[in-house]
């Protein structure tokens, strides 16, 4: 009675580095593709895809975000469209230009900073006021 020895292959560290780098790459750009075409059915199938990774490489805290952003949608049918499509803007007007509603807001912030620290010695707390209401409209 002859027992079969399986032939295994040695396992190529650096080709599995590369597809998994390779894959990684891919899911971010569609990610970032989805979020520029404000796709936020698209997203969340993402989100799901790169909650395997956060598990695995043990990023809880992102995972807890995700899995939560998830349950809301599937639990609260009334937010679930704000979750979904409402994450996005369109600052310049044309397809494929959207950006992340958290990316636009620190842009405003960045710009509001920046009005500030033109006022120089004028800056008191009535000229901030002014200012940081009239951000959104020089902004655009």
């Amino acid at each position: 009675m002859e027992v079969e020895e399986e032939e295994t292959e040695p396992i190529n560290h650096r080709l599995s580095y590369q597809k998994a780098l390779l894959t990684f790459n891919l899911l971010l750009r569609s990610i970032n593709d989805s979020i520029k075409e404000g796709d936020g059915e698209r997203l969340f199938d993402f989100f799901r895809v790169a909650l395997l990774y956060f598990k695995c490489y043990g990023r809880t805290k992102y995972a807890h975000t995700v899995i939560k952003s998830l349950f809301r949608i599937q639990m609260e049918p009334s937010a679930a469209f704000f979750l979904i499509w409402e994450r996005f803007v369109n600052t310049r007007g044309m397809r494929g230009c959207n950006i992340s509603m958290d990316l636009h807001l620190e842009h405003l912030n960045n710009f509001l900073k920046e009005l500030l620290r033109d006022l120089r010695g004028n800056l008191d707390q009535n000229n901030a006021d002014r200012v940081s209401k009239s951000v959104n409209n020089l902004y655009t």
